[in-house]
């Protein structure tokens, strides 16, 4: 999909490592799409080479999904901060340490 590449392209462009950062990965107004729902999703995941979560803005559908995704990186991610660290401290998000 142009648009995910374009957007691919600005964070590149952007810098300070956010094309790198994990990403969730939504299709917004897929009840309207509902006949080619699939084939843009497929689409979407060819091109970003990660699973694409369907969205309804109207309706909220998917957000759990999304919330569930979201809490999965963060855990993982204080998981590997805690285990870059060599001693026995809490994580703290704010201080980065």
């Amino acid at each position: 999909m142009g648009a995910y590449r374009t957007i691919r392209q600005e964070l590149k462009a952007y810098g300070h490592g956010l094309v790198d950062k994990p990403e969730i990965i939504g299709l917004n107004k897929t009840d309207a799409l509902a006949p080619t729902r699939s084939r843009a999703s497929r689409q979407v995941e060819r091109a970003a080479k990660a699973p694409v979560l369907a969205l309804v803005g109207a309706t909220g559908g998917g957000v759990e999904a999304v919330l569930r995704a979201l809490c999965s990186i963060s855990l993982q991610t204080l998981a590997a901060a805690a285990a870059a660290r060599d001693d026995d401290r809490p994580y703290s998000p704010v201080s980065g340490g």
